[in-house]
């Protein structure tokens, strides 16, 4: 569990006092000594305001810029109002100072139009400007003499140049995002659009969640060389990444439901902290002035694919493959005949995506025992007789095919029963592999995401927004998760992810030039995983039974003790344990509440802030804990090592070495 408070500003009180993460001055009487100091705060005051840095990831942008005449002299006092073109509200109405300049923090992102009016002068109206999270656009106009009831009116150029700030950054619009082609439909693959940025994963199957066919999925970009586990990932403001890897997220907003997403990558603001690589936030779609939707499906089948060239040439099928991601979107005014019919106020957005995905998968050859080993009879010569003194394993005695059942240990037939017995036989064998087995491997990646966000406009001094953002995600893993074991049905696991998100920001204008804001933001993630293969205590009654009370510890998992054999493959990476990850459970529960108060003077922006974190991660991997590993290996005598919390105690005979796959008793 993590608090933290930090805070950026200033305030004044009549006496001191002491609060984490504020930053206090004290009135004191007037006195040269009292000047000189009071000269000196000042001075550090404005270094804080430009310097210290508060973590709360700004979601807004601001339009600012001067008004002059044709030859270039500031017009003072025009009146600069500026448009939200897509809910077609004025949202903040200004006066230019001495200098003709004005500025408009705290800004919704979205499309917007400027119109400045000054007596004696021709209106002009700047429109078609597209303002992205965390811009600070330039907008520059110059008034013509004339009658105020003549306008000029100029479209924005599509491509602005920044002249406000020196940020890095990179921005990929809810256009790109839906018109792009996206392997798995996922926003993070186009971080890699963003110059400086590179992958050293597989961007391109990114799924929702934990998992994915490729195996787990993490975030493995690097931006300007750094670690791909410093960047900061969020979603309006909302933290959204695992803080114990730092890798995996914890929602996946449909890209339908996607603004746009903006990436700092250096020279970073002052509300941009916590990480040293990138900054990454997702602004989500809110309603319009005008109702819009749109329903969707993306459509994948194996009848439509060709087979990869290696199972063409082991003369395998190609794997089967359903894919359908389907949904849609919503958003427009909230109006209500003869009850709620203004449309300039109160506007909802509302997104449903679901997946259903079913995929498959040739793993590696994998080892496989034959139907005569699982009854003591075999193909080759194998010792079925051990020297035994007082408990010590010595040399081989006796030499044989046939191993009868009362000499098999009561363990080993356990196993063989509850484990080995739901192998299937080997089907890629060859004159030196007899035991050669190719699986395919099917595993479900289902998924849905509900998320609504209403907007609302008391008046223009005050907007209020919400959102509400639900993840499911259940999945299967054949393999198991993490574990990827090439033979079905024994180490499978059952996974859910879910993912919440819940918002709620206000924006006050007191007037044009003073502006307060704050909110409460609420983020959850998790992985929570089962056993549900042959490896769970539930389906290998018998191991269980045998085991008894002959582990140094309880078993606490609910699964039967590792085995591991040298020699054997029974993973995608060839490893040789047949083994699972689990039950394994991780939580990730974020609170943030923040409060900012804004303060233009003159060409000057003063924000000043605090913000409070708490932060709450579990996570439990219950990968050993209490749970024992039988170690073979191919040796002239018995040999077998029992892990236990790391700790290596001797036992009996191993049961099955690969040379000797069951264990005698002598």
């Amino acid at each position: 569990m993590n608090t933290r408070a930090s805070a950026i500003g200033v305030f004044r009180r009549p006496t001191s006092s002491s609060n984490r993460g504020s930053i206090m001055f004290v009135e004191q009487k007037k006195s040269f000594m009292t000047g000189m100091v009071n000269k000196f705060l000042g001075t550090l005051l404005l270094v804080l305001c430009l310097s210290c840095a508060t973590f709360s990831q700004n979601v807004t942008g601001t339009i600012a810029g001067t008004v002059a005449d044709s030859k270039g002299g500031a017009i003072a006092n025009a009146t600069v109002t500026i448009t939200n073109a897509d809910q077609n509200i004025v949202v903040r109405t200004i006066t230019t100072d001495q200098l003709g300049q004005y500025a408009a923090p705290l800004l919704p992102v979205g499309r917007y139009s400027v119109t400045v009016e000054a007596p004696s002068f021709k209106k002009a109206v700047h429109s078609g400007l597209v303002l992205n999270v965390g811009d600070r656009l330039g907008v520059n106009l110059a008034l013509e003499v004339g009658s105020i009831s003549e306008s000029i009116t100029v479209e924005a150029n599509a491509l602005q140049v920044d002249t406000q700030s020196a940020t890095a950054t990179g921005v990929i619009s809810g256009l790109q995002l839906r018109e792009l082609s996206l392997n798995s439909r996922n926003y993070a693959q186009l971080v890699l659009l963003v110059p400086g940025a590179s992958d050293s994963g597989n961007a391109d199957q990114i799924f929702p969640g934990a998992t994915a066919p490729i195996g787990t999925n993490v975030m493995s970009f690097q931006i300007n060389g750094n670690r791909r586990e410093e960047n900061n990932w969020q979603v309006d403001g909302a933290d959204n990444v695992d803080r114990g890897s730092n890798l995996t997220l914890l929602s996946f907003p449909s890209i339908d439901a996607i603004s746009e997403f903006r990436v700092v990558r250096g020279v970073y603001d002052a509300e941009s902290g916590r990480s040293a690589g990138a900054q990454v936030n997702v602004i989500t779609r809110s309603g319009t002035r005008d109702l819009h939707g749109g329903l969707y499906e993306f459509f994948r089948n194996d009848d439509l694919n060709a087979n990869t060239f290696f199972n063409n040439e082991l003369k395998h099928p190609r794997p089967p493959l359903r894919y359908n991601d389907f949904g849609g979107t919503v958003g427009g005014p909230v109006w209500i005949p003869k009850i709620y019919e203004q449309r300039n106020k109160t506007f909802f957005f509302v997104s449903e995506e679901a997946r259903r995905i079913v995929t498959y998968a040739n793993p590696p050859t994998a080892t496989a025992p034959y139907s005569g080993m699982l009854t003591g009879q075999f193909n080759h010569v194998v010792c079925i007789q051990w020297a035994n003194s007082n408990g010590t394993p010595g040399n081989c005695q006796a030499f044989g095919t046939t191993i009868p059942s009362t000499s098999i240990d009561p363990v080993a037939a356990a196993y063989v029963k509850d484990i080995f017995s739901k192998f299937p036989a080997p089907n890629f064998v060859s004159a030196g592999n007899p035991f050669g087995f190719i699986s395919t491997l099917g595993n479900i990646f289902n998924f849905r995401e509900d998320m609504v966000k209403i907007d609302h406009v008391f008046s223009p001094k005050l907007t209020v927004n919400g959102k509400f953002l639900h993840d499911t995600n259940p999945t299967l893993e054949q393999g198991g998760l993490f574990t990827n074991t090439s033979i079905p049905g024994i180490s499978t696991t059952s996974t859910r992810s879910p993912g919440h998100q819940y918002n709620i920001a206000a924006t006050l204008t007191l007037n044009p030039k003073l502006l307060i804001d704050g909110g409460y933001r609420y983020s959850y993630g998790a992985i929570l995983s089962d056993v549900i293969g042959a490896e769970n205590f539930s389906q290998s009654p018998d191991v269980k039974t045998a085991l008894g009370s002959t582990l140094p510890f309880a078993n606490v998992l609910g699964r039967v003790p590792t085995l591991s054999f040298v020699g054997g493959a029974f993973t995608n990476t060839s490893g040789n344990s047949i083994g699972d990850f689990g039950p394994y459970r991780d939580y990730n529960v974020n609170h943030t509440t923040y409060g900012n108060v804004t303060r233009v003077l003159g060409p000057h922006t003063l924000k000043f802030g605090a913000i409070y974190y708490h932060y709450n991660k579990h996570e439990n991997q219950l990968s050993g804990s209490n749970n024992a590993s039988f170690l073979s290996t191919p040796r002239t005598r018995p040999s077998m090592v029992l892990i236990v919390r790391d700790h290596r105690l001797q036992a009996a005979p191993a049961p099955f070495p690969l040379s000797n796959p069951l264990r005698t008793s002598c």
